[in-house]
C-alpha cells in the first residue's frame, strides 16, 4: 500500500465541497517537510509553499503572480521563478511588465501528470544546483579588474574584484542540468537536454569534463557623462558601502 500512495500522481489541495476555491487546508506532501525542510533555503522553501497554496486551487490550477504576492525579496523570487521554470513540476508563463501591469507570470500544475518523484528530482537538483552556482559565483568574484582613475591631475591604477550580478539565467541552466541529471536517475524522461544544447550552440553555457557549464556575467557599472574618475571612485564607494549595510 505505501508502494502505491509514493507512486500517486494526484498532489491537491483539500476541498471545500460547497467550494473549492475556499478549502481550508492547503495539503503538502510529507516527504517535502521531512525530505526537504532543512535543506533548501528558507526562502525557496516560503516562495514555494505561497506558489503552492494558488496552483493546486481548481478548477484552473493556476496562479497570476503580481509583485507584491512575491513575499520574497525581488532578487530571491527572481531566482525561484527561474528554478520552478526548470523544475519539471510547475510551468511558468513569464510575464512582463507594463504601465498597466495586465501581463503578470502565470504558474500552472498538472496534478495529473506529476509524480512524487518528479518533486524529488527538482528539489534535489535545486539543492545541487544552488551548490554548484555558489561555487561559480566564488570563481568569477576572483577575478580582478583594472581601473584607471584620475585623482586631481595623477593617474592611479586600482584594481577591483568585481561585482557579480545575479546570473538568473546562469542559475536556471543549473538547475536545469541537475533535475535532468535526477531524472535520469529515477528513470523519469530528461526535459532540458535540447535547451541546454542550444545554449552551448549559443555560446551562454560550455561543455566542462562533459557537462554543460552556464557562463555567469560580472555587474558592470559605468561611469556617468555628468562625473569625473574623482567622482565616480567616491560615488562606488558608497554604493559599496551601503549595499555591505543590507
Amino acid at each position: 500500500m505505501a508502494e502505491d500512495i509514493q507512486s500517486s500522481k494526484r498532489l491537491r489541495i483539500t476541498r471545500n465541497e460547497q467550494d473549492p476555491k475556499k478549502g481550508s487546508w492547503v495539503e503538502v506532501p510529507r516527504f517535502f517537510i521531512d525530505e526537504y525542510f532543512g535543506i533548501l533555503p528558507s526562502s525557496f522553501i516560503k516562495f514555494f509553499l505561497k506558489v503552492w497554496r494558488h496552483v493546486t486551487i481548481p478548477p484552473h490550477y493556476s496562479w497570476k503572480l503580481s509583485r507584491d504576492q512575491m513575499g520574497v525579496p525581488p532578487a530571491k523570487a527572481a531566482l525561484w521563478i527561474k528554478a520552478l521554470e526548470s523544475s519539471g513540476v510547475i510551468q511558468v508563463e513569464m510575464g512582463r511588465w507594463t504601465a498597466k501591469h495586465d501581463q503578470p507570470t502565470v504558474f500552472s500544475y498538472d496534478d495529473d501528470a506529476v509524480s512524487f518523484d518528479d518533486f524529488r528530482a527538482f528539489f534535489e537538483g535545486l539543492d545541487a544546483a544552488l551548490k554548484h552556482f555558489a561555487e561559480a559565483k566564488k570563481k568569477t568574484a576572483k577575478t580582478k579588474t583594472k581601473h584607471h582613475v584620475d585623482y586631481g591631475g595623477e593617474k592611479y591604477e586600482e584594481f577591483h574584484k568585481p561585482k557579480v550580478a545575479l546570473n538568473s539565467w546562469a542559475f536556471r541552466l543549473f538547475v536545469m542540468r541537475e533535475v535532468d541529471e535526477r531524472r535520469k536517475a529515477r528513470n523519469l524522461k530528461p526535459l532540458f537536454a535540447d535547451f541546454l544544447a542550444q545554449c552551448v550552440a549559443k555560446n551562454s553555457a560550455k561543455i566542462v569534463e562533459g557537462k554543460v557549464e552556464p557562463i555567469l556575467h560580472l555587474l558592470e557599472r559605468r561611469q556617468r557623462p555628468d562625473e569625473d574618475d574623482y567622482e565616480y571612485a567616491i560615488r562606488t564607494e558608497e554604493e559599496d558601502r551601503e549595499r555591505a549595510r543590507w
